[in-house]
């Protein structure tokens, strides 16, 4: 009996982790609030002559929220393809993607380096502004990029730029839609439930 209950203990954990995994907790970041999936967590690929700073590879450097350290060049040939695994940015209304980037001590109507990315084929430029500290923000609008409204990206290019010097250290999704997790995984946890449960029964 200790043994069917155990697993039905056991399966009901599961179940309340794979809903757990679907409820978005809340990340500020300067002036911006994002789902704690929001940000970028993976680096596909990069070229070109990228320097780091607070961190021991370009991965580490620029994925997540955290903005201590980054990724900078004066390569304007230089390029990191960005990606997203456990969310997409999506196109909602406005803004979708925060470009967070570091220009020295800065103040309030400041601005950064110029940043630049490429979505879809099609690049645009943004100069940051001062949002906080050191840390400057440049926003853009997946419409500028040719995506459809509502539509979904997995990743994207942040590129050099001839003559600058962008300093990355964060991307996060301003509409950000969550991958959910695969059927087969939800299909398992509810049998491990179901059976748990009938092993309840045929103990009555």
């Amino acid at each position: 009996m200790r043994k069917r209950h155990a697993a039905w203990m056991a399966a009901a954990a599961l179940v309340g982790v794979l809903s757990a995994g679907q409820a978005a907790q809340a990340t500020t970041l300067g002036s911006y609030t994002f789902e704690d999936n929001a940000f970028a967590d993976v680096v596909l690929g990069y070229g070109g002559n990228w320097q780091l700073v607070g961190a021991p590879d370009i991965q580490t450097a620029v994925v997540g929220n955290n903005v201590s350290d980054y990724i900078w060049t004066f390569d304007g040939n230089a390029w990191a393809d960005i990606g997203f695994t456990d969310n997409r940015l999506r196109n909602g209304s406005g803004n979708d993607l925060a470009v967070f980037e570091i220009s020295g001590y800065g103040w309030p109507g400041a601005t950064g380096c110029t940043v630049r990315l490429t979505i879809n084929g099609v690049t645009q430029t943004r100069t940051p502004v001062w949002d906080f500290s050191n840390v400057y923000v440049a926003l853009f609008d997946l419409d500028q990029f040719g995506v459809p409204a509502g539509g979904l990206v997995s990743s994207f290019t942040a590129r050099g730029v001839s003559g600058g010097d962008p300093e990355y250290a964060a991307f996060g999704a301003l509409n950000n839609a969550a991958v959910p997790l695969p059927a087969s995984i939800w299909l398992l946890g509810a049998g491990c439930a179901g059976l748990a449960g009938l092993a309840r029964r045929r103990d009555r």
